[in-house]
């Protein structure tokens, strides 16, 4: 890629991201994180809970099981937002021309990645 007009490569229009796919990147970075973070978790705690090695296996693969299922429903959610905003004409001129409702899907899709995290913790209760 050449500078042109005195731009760098780097600040050409063409190398930022494209306006409406910060949903996407956010997407493609939450659903891998959380399913590497919760076995993470659950080997932490099997390593210092040797005892409950089955239960807390259970809550964990119960756990990663539930982030499977919310993963495939927030791909979903953000296929059809994507398909809806590359079909739209014209394109809108704003800065986030995907609309709030995909964040506030993204917002809820990350408290539910968080809560299985703390029920890891938590679940079974730990011996005294």
């Amino acid at each position: 890629m050449e500078p042109t007009a005195g731009r760098s490569a780097l600040t050409s229009a063409t190398a930022t991201m494209h306006r409406g796919t910060l949903f996407i990147w956010l997407f493609l970075g939450l659903s891998p994180g959380v399913a590497v973070l919760l076995p993470l978790e659950s080997v932490r705690r099997v390593l210092r809970e040797p005892q409950r090695r089955w239960r807390i296996i259970a809550v964990s693969a119960a756990a990663l099981g539930l982030w499977a299922l919310a993963t495939r429903v927030m791909f979903e959610v953000a296929f059809f937002a994507a398909w809806g905003l590359a079909h739209m004409r014209p394109f809108p001129d704003d800065m986030f021309p995907e609309g709030w409702p995909i964040y506030a899907w993204l917002a809820a899709y990350t408290i539910f990645g968080a809560a299985p995290r703390a029920a890891i913790r938590r679940f079974p209760r730990k011996l005294p």
